[in-house]
């Protein structure tokens, strides 16, 4: 995640999820960032940054591809491909 200055009271946040090309480049005020970085909570620390891009902040997914990256888990436990199919049935 990478951070540029754009004044003394905000930054601007660029994270890129690791799975696809989704960027998601947004404003936040720099107390926020130092709040979540000293340890509080980043709903806390940013209630007013949608929750999809919290998560981006801490985990570098989007919510399309952590979606994907459950389903995919799922299926494997019910033993089928990443297309759903049977993997005991082909």
């Amino acid at each position: 995640m990478g951070y540029t200055t754009v004044s003394s009271a905000t930054i601007t946040v660029t994270c890129e999820t690791p799975s696809c090309p989704v960027s998601k480049t947004f404003s936040v005020n720099i107390e926020q960032v130092r709040a979540w970085e000293g340890g509080t909570p980043i709903q806390e620390a940013m209630p007013d940054v949608p929750a999809d891009i919290r998560e981006i902040m801490i985990s570098g997914m989007c919510g399309t591809c952590y979606d994907k990256l459950f389903e995919n888990i799922e299926n494997e436990m019910k033993g089928m491909d990443p297309n759903g199919n049977n993997w005991k049935s082909i």
